[in-house]
């Protein structure tokens, strides 16, 4: 059926064909299962919440609020990331992801729309602390095209870089992945 909000009203700028739900999970799931980290997520729920201003949870949103349009102005999606700067590593307390209203997405590569699957797992890769990244292959390269699948899945820049921030103890004799791929020039 239709993807729905929280409220079960129909989310205008989503395919009724997607599943949003599953493509946020696997995105989720895409960092989780990477060898060499130690890396997990709480299980998703949905919430009646849908704007990033006063939210009190780690939301994904794709809901049309002025407080979301103001956050993600002309990017696909944004993460806001709040820090303890108290602690000794600046520790991440919560994050939030925003969807741009104006854009149309699907989890089908519909003409047109954005995989919901790839911009959520690029944003999650923000909310674990990423930046962006030089190579094309990337997930968390810093573009994306209509109907592009390919950052759903991460690459070795990805993983190597998950593996340094959060190593699993055991993974300690293991080889780290390596970074390969393309960089992009404006030659």
């Amino acid at each position: 059926g239709t993807p729905k909000g929280p409220e079960g009203d129909p989310v205008p700028n989503i395919t009724p064909d997607s599943d949003p739900a599953g493509a946020v999970n696997a995105s989720f799931q895409a960092w989780q299962n990477i060898p060499t980290a130690a890396i997990s997520f709480a299980p998703l729920a949905m919430t009646s919440e849908g704007s990033v201003q006063g939210s009190v949870a780690n939301l994904v949103t794709f809901a049309d609020t002025q407080a979301n349009r103001d956050v993600v102005g002309g990017a696909l999606a944004v993460t806001r990331i709040s820090f303890n700067l108290a602690s000794p590593y600046n520790t991440i307390t919560r994050t939030d992801i925003a969807f741009n209203p104006a854009y149309k997405f699907s989890t089908t590569l519909a003409a047109g729309t954005f995989d919901i699957q790839s911009v959520c797992t690029h944003e999650i890769g923000h909310a674990l602390g990423a930046d962006h990244s030089g190579i094309l292959e990337a997930t968390m390269f810093q573009a994306t095209g209509a109907a592009q699948s390919h950052q759903r899945n991460l690459a070795p820049d990805d993983m190597a870089w998950a593996t340094m921030l959060y190593p699993k103890a055991e993974a300690a004799g293991e080889p780290n992945p390596a970074v390969v791929g393309r960089r992009r020039s404006t030659c």
